[in-house]
């Protein structure tokens, strides 16, 4: 009596490079409007095709700060759509998974040189996205979930 032989599924090992432009960041695959783009999709628009806790690490160069400063509705609420940018990457992570991201200090020329930017970051800006502060600091309860 032979019993069929079932394979393991291989653990997924997605590196997903956010708004990659026409240059994903080397061993990432391409998210982006750009026709080139491995993963074609619009970063704005939630949710984004990946499953909860399906992707190992993420790259974002040079997007945050062109987010609008407007609030969607986002999971039921209104939210800011940098907050809904990040519940999405908070979301497909893998637990313990990583996330690299790079964006120019507001505190720099290069913050207010491209027209196009909307956002001036600082480093404390991301105090926001850490749990443990925001609940220090008594919940800021529009940030994330």
């Amino acid at each position: 009596m032979s019993e069929a032989l079932v394979l393991a599924k291989a653990p997924s090992h997605l590196k997903l490079d956010l708004a990659c432009g026409q240059m994903p960041h080397e061993g990432f695959e391409g998210v982006d409007l750009w026709e080139g783009a491995k993963h074609r999709l619009d970063l704005f628009r939630c949710p984004w095709p990946w499953e909860d806790g399906s992707v190992e690490e993420l790259h974002c160069s040079h997007f945050i700060e062109h987010i609008p400063m407007e609030e969607i509705e986002h999971n039921g609420r209104k939210k800011d759509r940098l907050f809904a940018f990040f519940d999405e990457c908070y979301r497909i992570l893998k637990p313990g998974g990583r996330m690299t991201v790079f964006c120019p200090n507001a505190r720099s020329n290069r913050a207010f040189q491209d027209p196009t930017h909307r956002r001036f970051i600082v480093a404390e800006t991301f105090l926001y996205l850490h749990k443990p502060w925001r609940v220090a600091n008594k919940g800021i309860s529009t940030c994330l979930q």
